[in-house]
């Protein structure tokens, strides 16, 4: 609630939010939930990673890569992921 309906600098709140909404299979919630947590703490690794993880589940992946350098570099990540994935099935 406080994340969605207030400002405040405190990043966790929304990190938690987004942890909660993603636990609960509401990826999109969770994706944008992420973004807002990075928001307030722009360097924090572990908001990038479930951000990712989000947009993946989401299919926001389109929508991360546009949205920084730093974006795309994830949004590749995830697409090579997704790739060893696939191979490692067919064998």
């Amino acid at each position: 609630y406080v994340c969605r309906t207030r400002d405040t600098d405190d990043g966790f709140i929304c990190y938690t939010w987004g942890l909660l909404e993603f636990n609960r299979e509401n990826y999109s919630e969770s994706y944008t939930a992420f973004q807002k947590a990075l928001q307030k703490n722009p360097n924090d690794s572990l908001y990038k990673n479930m951000l990712r993880l989000s947009a993946e589940r989401s299919n926001n992946i389109s929508d991360l890569k546009k949205s920084s350098k730093e974006g795309e570099v994830m949004a590749t990540f995830s697409k090579v992921m997704e790739s060893c994935r696939k191979k490692e099935t067919l064998e």
